[in-house]
């Protein structure tokens, strides 16, 4: 079953177990920084880099303090989620399925979920045209994305180039302007849009807060 918490508060590390949605027998782990830990739970859609260029959209399984030890895991790439996209109850539902039909639960979870959630390499992210009541609400990071969508539409390598190059994820929360930007960003009033190659459909990336 699924485990809600992370398993000790004091522990140095944080870890995340992801599902990718791919033909794998297993999860992979990835490192979380402090404030990522704060705000990532079972179910959350996580942006990892997976093989040597590909990015993919997971969904995080278990959140733990354990390294693995035939590996050394990687940081994620951003957040996508404020909210979980997938209930427990879900995640659960997946595993069954799994073992039933004897199937990986990475095939379960992109059968199941839309294609628009599952936002990979290949993905373009192009900008919405917003008023200037949004902009102004935009840290310097977000408007950087912003302005960068301006002139070309952004893959998530693009993006994570960008947040590399700044120290930050893409779902940080924007409460205090004054503060060190070095968390994650949570973009408001759905700023961009994004567009698959694969599918061809536009969606929101993220509605955000009001």
């Amino acid at each position: 079953m699924i485990q809600m918490k992370a398993e000790s508060k004091e522990a140095v590390h944080n870890f995340v177990d992801v599902l990718l949605p791919l033909a794998l027998p297993k999860t992979y782990t990835y490192y979380l920084t402090p404030e990522e830990a704060a705000i990532i739970k079972p179910g959350f859609r996580i942006a990892v880099p997976f093989g040597k260029q590909k990015i993919y959209t997971a969904i995080a399984f278990r959140l733990h303090h354990v390294a693995p030890q035939t590996y050394d895991p990687k940081p994620i790439a951003m957040v996508l989620d404020h909210t979980p996209s997938v209930t427990v109850a879900q995640l659960n539902f997946w595993s069954w399925l799994a073992s039933y039909y004897m199937c990986t639960m990475g095939e379960v979870m992109r059968a199941s979920l839309p294609a628009a959630l599952l936002i990979e390499s290949q993905s373009l992210i192009i900008r919405k045209e917003v008023g200037p009541e949004v902009l102004e609400q935009l840290s310097d990071m977000q408007f950087l994305v912003y302005e960068a969508l301006q002139k070309q539409a952004l893959t998530l390598e693009d993006i994570e180039q960008i947040k590399e190059s700044q120290v930050f994820s893409l779902t940080e929360k924007d409460e205090d302007r004054s503060a060190p930007e070095t968390g994650t960003i949570e973009f408001k009033k759905a700023v961009f849009l994004s567009e698959s190659k694969k599918y061809n459909v536009t969606f929101k990336i993220k509605e955000g807060m009001k």
